[in-house]
Parts: structure tokens; C-alpha cells; sequence
């Protein structure tokens, strides 16, 4: 038989999270360093197929990636994200020259950030409240 406090737990909203897709393990295992440090619940993978179903099974705020979404290389997918998550802060990280930087925003990226990575730049990029712990 379920409590109330069964029902008020079952009906609670999942919390959001920071989704980190990098190619460099190394580099998302950072990011996600600093975000856990900072109170951000962070989820880390590896791959675009990885990256969708989280996507599909979470509330996710905001997407940190380098870009390369296997199997869906380069800024393709970031139109698609941006028409099924419009509520999702796109910040992407690359070697960026201004065309290319342009280009990333014009695609859907929030924020386009250069690298090496920077704690600072990384936690200015996310939106306000967003996937606090």
C-alpha cells in the first residue's frame, strides 16, 4: 500500500542534469570535475548514441561537448537538438577560427567556448539554476 509520502515521491520531478559528450575522455572527466564542484549534477558519455538516450530519458539543461557526436560528426545535430530541446543551452568547445565559431552559433550552440578548457569559462557558459544539486 503506498503512503502519501510514496505518492509525493513518485509525482516529484526528476532533477536536471549537465549532459558532457567529449571524444577526449580525459577532457569530459574534467569538465565534469568542475561542474560536480560548483553543486552540478552532471551525467558523462562518450557518444551521440549514449547522448540521445539520456537526452530522451532525463531533463537535461544544458549539453557540453566538443563536437563530435559520433555517429553524427561535426554541428548536424545541433539544428535537431535545438527544435526537440529548445529549453537546452548548447556549449561547445573547439579550435575554433571566427568563421567556425559563427558557424556553431548559427547551428544552435548557446555558447561557443575555445580551448584549452577553462573552469570559469565552462560555468559562465551554463544557464542560470541550471542542474543544480
Amino acid at each position: 500500500m503506498a503512503t502519501s509520502r510514496d505518492a509525493q515521491t513518485e509525482t516529484r520531478p526528476q532533477p536536471a542534469v549537465i549532459l558532457v559528450l567529449f571524444a577526449d575522455p580525459d577532457a569530459g572527466i574534467q569538465i565534469a570535475h568542475w561542474l560536480s564542484e560548483a553543486y552540478h549534477r552532471t551525467v558523462t558519455v562518450s557518444d551521440g548514441y549514449d547522448a540521445a538516450a539520456i537526452l530522451r530519458q532525463q531533463r537535461v539543461t544544458a549539453l557540453i561537448t566538443d563536437r563530435l557526436l559520433p555517429p553524427w560528426p561535426g554541428l548536424e545535430p545541433f539544428p535537431h537538438l535545438r527544435k526537440s530541446h529548445p529549453d537546452l543551452a548548447i556549449v561547445c568547445f573547439g579550435s575554433w577560427e571566427v568563421d567556425s565559431g559563427r558557424l556553431a552559433r548559427s547551428a544552435g550552440a548557446t555558447h561557443v567556448l575555445s580551448c584549452p578548457l577553462r573552469r570559469r569559462a565552462v560555468l559562465d557558459a551554463l544557464p542560470r539554476g541550471a542542474a543544480a544539486a
